[in-house]
């Protein structure tokens, strides 16, 4: 497979692909719809599978307990736990073929994946928080990686969720500032600090009009109380409207309110 020496030549010959397969796909694609895209392109082959993930651990070095895992359904990367096979899991979509001919985007995205799981991010799961939450962790773990990269790994990733062409990155000099945090000449914050501020500097005084509340999804990986039963389990597959759950054993849960307790009083 070629590889392209600089973003500018790889991200001509990338948006030309998308371009080829998802015709005038900045019109097609709006807000949370861009995994739309995955669907779209062609299906890799196993062949494709194994290849891929070969040479993604030969670009950055992952954990040997950490599994690649492939996702179609999906444009960007994720890392979880997987309670019905006990494993650390990266999922890799469909896209990642394609970032495999320019290698700055696999080092940022596997770095970042990798920081998820050191920092043991996949225990964490506050109601009502997931996505802010996840910002804030993404803001901590984006602080040590390379910005060109960084940068790399979002416009190929993140350029077709936007309706504009420019958005911030999830990065400390960007974005806290805005929370009304000061930026750390050495160091950086936890994301419970980061959280935190996050809602410090809602507007409180804002006339929140009352509405039904509407019942949203959990995602894949979340661990979610298992109706009234008192039992515990984590999100393995969201399709529609249909949720599917595998009970975790009392050591899984045991040790996932013990990192949400370290994660805030340590």
């Amino acid at each position: 497979m070629t590889t392209f020496d600089t973003s500018d030549e790889f991200f001509d010959w990338y948006l030309s692909e998308i371009e080829k397969h998802v015709p005038q796909y900045k019109k097609v694609v709006r807000g949370s719809e861009y995994n739309y895209l995955a669907k779209k392109l062609p299906p890799l082959s196993q062949a494709d599978i194994d290849y891929m993930f070969s040479e993604i651990r030969k670009i950055f070095k992952i954990r040997s307990n950490v599994f690649l895992v492939y996702d179609s359904s999906k444009i960007t990367y994720y890392s979880l736990y997987n309670p019905r096979k006990k494993r650390l899991e990266i999922g890799v979509p469909r896209v990642a073929f394609y970032h495999l001919r320019y290698p700055p985007i696999i080092e940022a995205a596997m770095q970042h994946e990798m920081g998820h799981i050191l920092n043991r991010d996949y225990l964490v799961n506050i109601p009502n928080h997931i996505g802010c939450v996840n910002k804030c962790m993404d803001i901590r773990i984006n602080h040590h990686i390379d910005r060109e990269k960084l940068r790399d790994l979002f416009d190929a990733v993140y350029y077709f969720k936007t309706k504009g062409d420019s958005y911030k990155m999830l990065v400390p000099e960007d974005i806290l500032e805005d929370y009304g945090m000061r930026l750390k000449r050495y160091g950086t914050y936890s994301f419970k600090e980061i959280h935190d501020f996050y809602h410090f500097n809602d507007n409180k005084d804002k006339k929140v009009e009352e509405k039904e509340t509407e019942y949203v999804l959990p995602q894949i990986g979340d661990f979610v109380k298992i109706n009234k039963s008192g039992k515990y389990g984590q999100v393995i597959e969201v399709s529609s409207d249909k949720v599917e759950v595998v009970e975790m054993d009392k050591e899984d849960v045991d040790e996932y309110f013990r990192a949400i307790k370290e994660s805030y009083y340590n």
